[in-house]
């Protein structure tokens, strides 16, 4: 359409100049000779301003298709946009789906370590009050398999943990792409002058460009600065507490050694004990090593 309308614009500019020289070229003809040679120089200035024209209007249509070029990259950057912002707010819906389902588990695991750890030093007490075998090993079957069962729960839940923090990881990957693609979308326009930009509105599509990139940065800053920093500190807090336990094993076999020949059964008890809880305490490690 604009293209039509150029067109039909210098086509009117030639019909005037036309119209415009034709009452002259009429009266003129009328003067004989002196007539007819003022009839070749209009019809040599008709020419002329023909000639300008017709270069107005290669320039027009060159100008046209210049504008039909800056249109079609005005709707690759629409899209561009409309896909960062979705790709942005996936992002922030899945930093909050993380951490919702991440801060409960590692609460409840911190109260299963301070539950093992109480278990811990009940035992060792009545280690020091033992007066039979049987009545020992009675006692602390149950305890071993109760405590079996706890480490087995707490190895299913750092493999979800795991998995979740493996999904974590991908998180800035995807940052990265889109600040990439912010950075490609401002180069063009980078390119486009101040006029063009007037002409079609794209300060507004700028300035989001630039937004684009403050949220993008804020949410990187985000999931690697105070989240992380808060899961660092409360894994490191359960590590601190499984290494309690396992200094409490130790001390505890150490007393199971100096008992009589008669105690050797719940010696293999308590060092059962502390098997499960290396267990515990490498896996718990194994999960410090991926959130670091």
């Amino acid at each position: 359409m604009f293209k039509r309308g150029l067109a039909l614009l210098a086509l009117a500019a030639v019909a005037g100049v036309c119209l415009g020289l034709l009452p002259g070229a009429v009266v003129r003809a009328d003067g004989g000779e002196d007539g007819t040679a003022t009839i070749a120089d209009e019809l040599a200035q008709l020419k002329a301003m023909v000639a300008n024209l017709e270069g107005m209007v290669k320039e027009l249509a060159f100008e046209a298709q210049r504008i039909a070029s800056l249109e079609a990259i005005l709707k690759e950057i629409s899209f561009q946009m409309k896909e960062s912002e979705g790709r942005i707010r996936e992002l922030e819906a899945f930093r909050q789906g993380v951490e919702q389902d991440l801060r409960p588990r590692v609460v409840k695991l911190e109260t299963t370590v301070a539950g093992l750890s109480f278990t811990v030093q009940k035992q060792g007490e009545k280690l020091t009050k033992l007066e039979g075998l049987s009545e020992v090993v009675a006692e602390l079957q149950p305890r071993v398999f109760s405590l079996e069962t706890t480490v087995e729960g707490l190895a299913a839940k750092l493999e979800t943990v795991e998995s979740q923090l493996k999904k974590l990881y991908g998180v800035p990957e995807r940052i990265a792409d889109l600040e990439s693609r912010l950075s490609k979308l401002e180069g063009i326009l980078a390119q486009i002058s101040p006029e063009e930009v007037d002409l079609f509105g794209l300060k507004e599509l700028k300035d989001k460009v630039f937004i684009l990139q403050n949220a993008v940065a804020d949410l990187a800053a985000k999931i690697d600065g105070e989240w992380r920093a808060e899961f660092d500190s409360r894994l490191s807090k359960v590590e601190a507490q499984v290494t309690a336990i396992a200094m409490d094993f130790r001390a505890m076999e150490e007393r199971v050694t100096k008992l009589e020949q008669g105690l050797s059964g719940v010696r293999s008890l308590a060092t059962l004990g502390v098997v499960m809880a290396v267990a515990a305490v490498a896996t718990l490690g194994y999960l410090m090593f991926f959130a670091g």
